[in-house]
């Protein structure tokens, strides 16, 4: 099959029908800068696999996409643009699916990369002092006390 334009420009194969995928996010009303991304994020992946020789979307497998996540991340990528890399690739093989043009998604399980998480931090024993010291309590005004679910009055019914 012959090459075609791509949405921004850059050449691909027609059976990757990055036309009609562009055509589908507009249509949903995503946000211009969500189908740039989404569609920058397609090209780089053809990029990617038909450097490997990879020239179809039937070509690509789990395998292959696990493969280029991993390479994202060895290249130093943050891992939110990693995570919405791989909501790009799930939504068009899925699109690829509901089209027909693919039997079943290579990306339906791809697990990417969690978000870094930080641990809370941990309270000195001189900040619970202050916390607990009885002048700023009496600054603070009184003590509030964790009502008890089953107390009439405490839920404001008296």
């Amino acid at each position: 099959m012959g090459r075609v334009t791509k949405p921004n420009g850059v050449r691909a194969s027609a059976q990757w029908h990055l036309r009609d995928y562009a055509v589908t996010l507009r249509a949903t009303d995503r946000a211009e800068a969500t189908q740039r991304a989404y569609l920058s994020d397609l090209e780089a992946l053809i990029d990617w696999v038909e450097a490997r020789d990879l020239r179809r979307p039937d070509q690509v497998t789990m395998r292959v996409l696990r493969d280029y996540l991993a390479f994202m991340t060895e290249r130093g990528d943050e891992r939110t643009s990693i995570i919405r890399r791989r909501a790009s690739l799930r939504g068009y093989f899925s699109w690829m699916v509901q089209r027909g043009h693919l039997e079943e998604s290579p990306a339906a399980r791809l697990s990417a990369p969690r978000p870094n998480l930080r641990l809370p931090k941990i309270v000195v024993r001189e900040q619970l002092d202050t916390l607990l010291d009885d002048d700023w309590a009496r600054t603070r005004g009184p003590r509030w006390t964790a009502p008890c679910a089953k107390s009439s009055t405490a839920r404001g019914f008296a």
